[in-house]
């Protein structure tokens, strides 16, 4: 089943709302370090925001950022209309269910620029991981170079929020990062776990 609506309204805060019963109900106590690549990583960021105690670290992977396609169309300003079109048509091709709940919920986030319930990070330990690998042939600006600087910015905002923290960025992977280059993944994870284990 798709991620059902939290109390809010939104998918995504019902994801993490889903999560959190999950996890109480297999009796895994916090504190844990959450691991999210794409749309995962906003999720676990939204679970982190609403259960910032139970979250020791956290491990983001080419992280969806919820104002990526309105920075990408303060570049390229035939952006924003061309990423609707886009998940427009992917969703005529999709079955109900989960993709298509996640790829509508992606659509009104990116929409909104936000998402009820996001807040801030707090100041854990932190792993965030870039792609940087520019598409020479991209039809679009978040494949480019200009577009790479500004995810990485993005990205670097999550990484700030934090005093103990690793920015690994790459131009040997795509977004799959965890396909491509599985031992930046597990290099991350291990950052984290080693200063989660210090404190």
């Amino acid at each position: 089943a798709g991620p059902s609506v939290g109390r809010s309204g939104t998918a995504a805060r019902g994801a993490a709302v889903e999560l959190h019963v999950l996890l109480t109900r297999l009796q895994i106590a916090p504190p844990y370090v959450l691991v999210g690549r794409s749309y995962g990583g906003l999720l676990a960021r939204m679970y982190v925001s609403l259960y910032p105690h139970d979250v020791a670290g956290l491990v983001l992977v080419d992280g969806t950022h919820e104002q990526q396609v309105r920075r990408w169309g303060l570049i390229d300003s035939t952006y924003p209309g061309a990423f609707r079109a886009f998940y427009d048509s992917v969703l005529k091709t999709l079955r109900p269910g989960a993709e298509a709940n996640e790829t509508r919920e992606t659509v009104r986030i990116q929409a909104a620029g936000g998402t009820d319930g996001l807040a801030p990070l707090p100041d854990i330990p932190i792993a965030v991981l870039t792609s940087m690998r520019v598409d020479s042939s991209a039809l679009y600006v978040n494949g480019t170079a200009r577009g790479h600087d500004a995810w990485r910015e993005m990205h670097d905002e999550w990484f700030r929020r934090s005093h103990n923290g690793i920015h690994i960025v790459t131009t040997r992977s795509g977004h799959a990062i965890q396909a491509q280059e599985p031992e930046l993944v597990v290099e991350a994870i291990r950052f984290v776990l080693d200063r989660v284990r210090a404190q």
